[in-house]
């Protein structure tokens, strides 16, 4: 509820070059392209290598544009789903590594990281969705890998997470720490 307002936003700032007129999201016969391309070189605008490597974020837009069009509603929609995900994922770790007698410090942890103002940012511009996406699948893969008893599948899927959390952000890097 209190990121509603920002479903009615218009695209600013960076959503206009890797949004609105990225020259490979609006075909997914682009995905080969989308998986080894520069994320700053598929914008119309010449870009020098910016080093960002984000395909998941890149095929996410395409995905967006393939099913949503290019209105921004939509595309907001799907960054705040990513936002929830991270929250419920963060939740479910924090869960997991308090004791039963400390359920409302792991609310209370998720709440502070729904809520921080610093969050706007990934909810106001569809071009940092990057970020929700990767703390999403980042503790997506420590919620599988905190189990009690994380076998082979914990083992796989969680190594699966993050490899798609590196995928939406390098900063995913840190996740083994």
């Amino acid at each position: 509820l209190v990121y509603t307002p920002l479903m009615g936003a218009e695209f600013s700032w960076d959503d206009v070059a890797l949004v609105a007129d990225n020259r490979l999201t609006d075909d997914l016969k682009n995905l080969p392209e989308i998986l080894k391309a520069d994320l700053w070189a598929t914008t119309r605008v010449p870009a020098p290598d910016s080093g960002y490597y984000r395909p998941l974020m890149l095929l996410s837009l395409t995905l967006d544009r393939a099913v949503l069009g290019l209105g921004p509603t939509g595309h907001h929609v799907h960054s705040l789903i990513w936002h929830l995900l991270a929250v419920a994922a963060l939740f479910g770790v924090a869960r997991r590594l308090t004791p039963d007698s400390h359920r409302l410090a792991a609310l209370a942890g998720a709440a502070l990281f729904a809520l921080h103002p610093v969050q706007s940012e990934t909810l106001a511009l569809v071009a940092a969705r990057n970020d929700s996406m990767a703390a999403a699948l980042t503790l997506g893969a420590l919620l599988l890998l905190t189990r009690e008893r994380a076998g082979p599948a914990a083992l796989a899927g969680g190594g699966a997470l993050a490899l798609l959390g590196l995928m939406s952000k390098e900063s995913a890097v840190l996740a083994p720490l």
